[in-house]
């Protein structure tokens, strides 16, 4: 037998799309190395997966992703994304 109990769904944890709007509109997003061509930009809001087999009952995202086409190597597409990261900030952490 084979119960799944299932209490009810949890609030969006992003309301309004603010976080998915902050991603999009965020540097790591909408600035591309130099002679970068983008193919495409692809917003995706919070969705829930809810109970059953297999796991489920959670909320992902959101996640916005860019792709992007350059014949740059790739330790300067890393330096690249590593100064907007600093310029913003961030640190490195363990990996």
């Amino acid at each position: 037998m084979i119960n799944i109990w299932d209490v009810g769904k949890p609030p969006n944890p992003d309301p309004g799309n603010r976080r998915l709007d902050a991603l999009a509109a965020g540097p790591f997003v909408t600035h591309l190395p130099p002679g970068a061509t983008k193919i495409s930009f692809v917003r995706r809001p919070v969705h829930y997966d809810p109970p059953g087999i297999g796991g489920g009952r959670s909320w992902h995202g959101p996640t916005v992703t860019t792709d992007f086409t350059t014949t740059a190597p790739a330790d300067r597409i890393y330096a690249f994304y590593e100064a907007q990261a600093k310029a913003l900030g961030w640190t490195t952490g363990p990996a």
